[in-house]
């Protein structure tokens, strides 16, 4: 593999690529999971009556489920 530089620079890409989706995923997965338990814990007051709110958590659910990568490659 080290005589074919450009592809163990896109191997490298790639890896990187994978692992910071999976960052992200978490982040965001956490994120609405806060957002939930605060709305619970305030009778709805976040995410009932705000439109916005609903929207944002909807997104960064959809975002973080599908960003979840189901087995990030590890290098040998």
């Amino acid at each position: 593999m080290k005589q074919f530089t450009t592809i163990e620079k896109l191997d490298t890409g790639i890896l990187y690529t994978l692992e910071l989706a999976s960052s992200v995923s978490v982040l965001l997965l956490a994120f609405g999971l806060i957002v939930s338990r605060a709305n619970v814990l305030t009778k709805g007051a976040i995410l009932t009556d705000n439109l916005i709110m609903q929207r944002i958590w909807a997104v960064t659910q959809c975002v973080g489920i599908d960003n979840t990568p189901t087995k990030v490659p590890q290098r040998s």
